[in-house]
């Protein structure tokens, strides 16, 4: 019993945690709102990116092979932010390019898909 009342607490924080994070994001301006697609020519990877109105921000990697990953992140002023990850946003015409702040080489370029 005392340990289902633990694990029940820990989901608890668990929960709470992650709509706070959501909380922390800024609205997103209306020119970098909706879905993209790009490619990192650095890694060699398709990306689908969805930039949500509220600030939440989701992308899907897809991997050489099959499969993908999937992170979610969040608007914050001119970056987004993928946990530890933060990535400077830019608008270029057609679309946005991400450049990882940490690695300025790391860049992708997306576009609304068409």
């Amino acid at each position: 019993m005392k340990l289902a009342r633990t694990i029940l607490a820990g989901a608890a924080a668990v929960a709470a945690l992650s709509s706070a994070c959501a909380a922390f994001a800024d609205p997103a301006p209306a020119w970098v709102l909706g879905d993209y697609r790009g490619v990192s020519p650095k890694y060699h990877l398709r990306e689908d990116l969805h930039i949500h109105r509220d600030g939440n921000v989701h992308i899907a990697i897809w991997k050489p092979g099959g499969g993908r990953d999937e992170r979610d992140g969040m608007w914050m002023g001119h970056h987004i932010q993928f946990g530890k990850d933060k990535y400077h946003v830019e608008r270029i015409p057609n679309g946005i390019r991400l450049v990882k702040e940490s690695d300025r080489s790391d860049v992708t370029i997306f576009h609304h898909p068409q």
